[in-house]
């Protein structure tokens, strides 16, 4: 079968990993520092998304990025999406100032990014109210209160269900006891940029609580109508009930005025999206003995949008097209995991959820439309020999009206020599297609533009993987690299014809996606840390959709260095090649690179930043482009701010 592809040659490949091979053992050559000396990562940091049990790096049953707390705030980004741009594999994507599409591997398209599971302190933020995407404009949580990152960059659906299905992205807010005192801030830029944010944190005895606000505004790119006005409130109280026990709520809610459309375009006008999400989460864990937890959470999201659009050139009554819509989820689950002998841990668990969206012109003649799941999971690692760890997981699930699915894990991770892991798996994970993709529609007017056929098939990948994790004895770094191959059955495309309406469909041919991508963390000198993260991807198909939707190949560069005094910069370049998003016109390779420059001092009693930054400098570029639709260039934003801690 004659395949088109996008893409980067199999010689390429090859020739970028001797390239890095080659270079590795040049660089051990002339190594000055040896392996003992006390450096950048010397103890790997214990993660939990990869399988729910706290593991090293290093036994972790995935390849993963972690983006702590001090890292974060260095980068000066206003948006947690953009960090993304950092991660090797993803592409983020913004057709506006105000928005980040994000993907792991493309198939990536305009109406939702969903193909990755997207969690804050384990509650999804996975969005039927965005079609199954995330509303990364919307995020009821400061980037502020942010402790790390965690993203598995590989399918987990063993591990967290359905939608992880090729990537997760847990981001984790920090114990409200670590942030006692105040903090204020204000930043002001180009473009309208003035953003103020506030957090105040106590303790009373067992109990500590932490309050956080901000408010973002921005007047977004030169080119469109994408304005914006953020404001987010949050909660966190964790109270000690014992030695062993703990209970933790948390709250929040995100209020934002965004611009959408485009200006003389009857099917997208110009327009304001008004949304409102809210959350409460409650979370009990219960710990008798180091190597046990039990643990119990229970939440509710809600995401409100109002978003009305004038259309003078319809009949009356269709004038006005309210694409308005509210979506409720509720969420409880419970897990225990326990050590039954020494080389044994195993972790089990379940979870069961319950979704509504409504909305006149996304679901219309009925007044919403809702679905319920239940799942159990396990995970067990078990260590076969000293050197050879081995995790075997499964997810077992039932969607209202849909068959039950299992999705299996099974990783080894090889100890190959103190500080090396060499890493291999093979797993199975689903995607179940998100309630507007089974029984919803987009009304325009009188016409239909988009309509579901219903009874989709779950989306399906097998995924193949090894992988490489070690501490090299040069400039104290750590190599991570990843090798994969995905293949992908029944992808759910908008389907490409003339007329109206379009038809959400499972394309019938599969997508190939192999590649190889990397992380090298060095520390040169104890004054300098370095971060190059590359990916090369090949995606093949005989269908046309998604032969494009990655580039073959994006990097970025990473230099944060300290000058003493307090002063430091961080400097990220960032190279993205030629991409056709799944419903964009191909768009040309860019680099652009982000800056910024910080004074730490004290006055008096308090600690301060002083920031000078910019982001998108370089050669202005376009990321996205509607079809038919006019230039849209990225304009570059530079701010100063001001931070004061109490």
């Amino acid at each position: 079968m004659n395949t088109t592809r996008n893409t980067v040659p199999h010689r390429d490949i090859a020739r970028h990993c001797l390239a890095l091979v080659v270079g590795l053992f040049a660089d051990q050559a002339v190594a000055v520092a040896p392996d003992s000396e006390s450096g950048f990562f010397e103890e790997m940091p214990v993660v939990l998304s990869a399988s729910r049990l706290p593991q090293p790096l290093s036994e972790a049953p995935a390849a993963m990025t972690v983006l702590d707390r001090d890292f974060i705030r260095a980068t000066g980004y206003r948006d947690i999406g953009r960090l993304f741009r950092l991660v090797p594999g993803f592409t983020v994507v913004q057709d506006r100032g105000h928005t980040s599409v994000l993907g792991y591997h493309g198939l990536v398209a305009s109406f939702a990014s969903n193909k990755m599971q997207v969690l804050i302190d384990g509650r999804s933020v996975y969005s039927n109210y965005l079609a199954g995407g995330v509303d990364w404009g919307g995020l009821p949580i400061t980037i502020d209160e942010i402790e790390r990152i965690e993203i598995v960059r590989g399918s987990s659906s063993a591990t967290y269900g359905s939608n992880a299905f090729l990537a997760v992205v847990n981001i984790i807010t920090r114990h409200s006891a670590e942030d006692g005192g105040a903090m204020l801030s204000a930043l002001g830029g180009n473009l309208g940029q003035a953003d103020a944010a506030a957090r105040v944190g106590a303790s009373f005895g067992d109990l500590s609580l932490r309050v956080s606000a901000a408010h973002m505004q921005d007047d977004g790119f030169k080119a469109i109508a994408d304005n914006r006005r953020n404001s987010v409130a949050t909660l966190r109280a964790d109270y000690r009930l014992s030695s062993r026990a703990e209970i933790t709520f948390s709250a929040g809610l995100n209020s934002s005025l965004r611009g959408l459309g485009y200006a003389g375009d009857a099917g997208n006008g110009m327009r304001d999206l008004d949304s409102l999400h809210e959350f409460v989460h409650l979370r009990w864990r219960y710990a008798p003995d180091p190597d046990a937890e039990w643990s119990a959470g229970y939440y509710h999201n809600t995401e409100r949008g109002r978003e009305l659009q004038l259309v003078p050139d319809l009949p009356p009554p269709f004038t006005t097209v309210d694409n308005s819509r509210v979506a409720h989820r509720d969420n409880i689950d419970v897990q225990h995991y326990f050590r039954p002998f020494s080389s044994l841990r195993l972790l089990w668990g379940g979870e069961l959820r319950r979704e509504e969206v409504s909305g006149d012109s996304f679901f219309p003649g009925d007044p919403g439309r809702s679905t319920s799941v239940g799942r159990v999971f396990a995970n067990a690692e078990w260590r076969l020999a000293d050197p050879l760890l081995i995790n075997l997981g499964g997810l077992y699930e039932k969607f209202e009206g849909q068959s039950a699915r299992l999705a299996p894990r099974l990783f080894a991770n090889w100890q190959i020599a103190p500080g090396h892991t060499l890493r291999g798996g093979l797993l199975r994970a689903y995607r179940e297609p998100s309630l507007w993709e089974q029984k919803g529609e987009v009304e325009f007017g009188p016409f239909i533009a988009i309509q579901s056929q219903g009874r989709l098939d779950p989306e399906q990948v097998v995924t193949q993987e090894i992988g490489y994790l070690g501490r090299l004895p040069f400039m104290s770094s750590v190599l991570d690299v990843r090798v994969y191959r995905e293949r992908i059955n029944d992808l759910v495309v908008l389907q490409r014809r003339s007329g109206l309406p379009r038809l959400l469909v499972n394309q019938q041919d599969d997508v190939r996606i192999r590649g190889i991508e990397w992380q090298w963390k060095a520390r040169p000198t104890d004054s300098t840390d370095l971060i190059w993260s590359h990916a090369l991807t090949r995606i093949e198909s005989a269908a046309p959709i998604g032969r494009s939707s990655t580039p073959p190949y994006s990097a970025s560069l990473t230099w944060q260095q300290r000058y003493g005094r307090g002063f430091s910069s961080t400097v990220s370049l960032i190279n993205v090649g030629t991409t056709e998003w799944l419903d964009s016109e191909s768009l040309p390779s860019y680099t652009t690179w982000d800056g910024r420059l910080a004074w730490r001092f004290r006055a008096g009693s308090t600690d301060n930043e002083l920031a000078v930054g910019l982001i998108n400098g370089g050669p202005r570029h376009e990321e996205w482009r509607l079809p038919g639709r006019p230039a849209n260039p990225a304009d570059p934003f530079w701010y100063v701010s001001l931070r004061t801690e109490f």
